[in-house]
């Protein structure tokens, strides 16, 4: 039906046939199993936000591991030069002072075993990240199991 300055109305039916539904059975996930390091191990977190740098702790609170924070990149070299016993370096990109590519660098000068996996939301930058001394990469956000992940895979 149609009138003149009031607009049109379209009338249809669909044909519809009820099915009938079965539930699918509900499977139960195994409960995750709790990643513990056997032996104690350092982490040097160099993350400049702070609450970035909480959840990264909370994240791998209860895995037998000294958590250390570095808040900008110079921060993380120095750190990183001072303690030899740092197994892993979780290494922001964008940080003030000096940013996590030119820490990496830096750090790579001295000491090229360390394992560094660089930590940023843009996700083109891994293949500068690996240019510049970078082991391995996780795109911002993760969630605990793929930082658990990713640790687990470079120590």
């Amino acid at each position: 039906t149609s009138e003149p300055g009031a607009g049109t109305s379209f009338y249809f039916t669909i044909p519809y046939e009820r099915q009938n539904i079965v539930p699918l059975p509900v499977i139960e996930k195994p409960a995750d199993k709790r990643f513990v390091f056997t032996e104690k191990k350092t982490i040097l977190v160099a993350e400049d936000i702070d609450s970035n740098f909480q959840l990264v702790r909370y994240f791998l609170s209860g895995t037998n591991s000294d958590i250390i924070r570095a808040a900008n990149g110079k921060e993380a070299v120095e750190k990183c030069l001072s303690n030899k016993g740092i197994d892993l370096i979780l290494m922001d990109i964008k940080m003030p002072v000096l940013d996590g590519y030119t820490a990496a660098k830096q750090i790579r000068e001295t000491n090229t075993t360390i394992q560094i996996i660089a930590q940023t939301a843009y996700a083109d930058d891994n293949t500068y990240a690996i240019e510049c001394g970078c082991t391995g990469f996780i795109s911002k956000p993760f969630d605990k199991k793929s930082l658990l992940k990713i640790v687990h895979e470079f120590i």
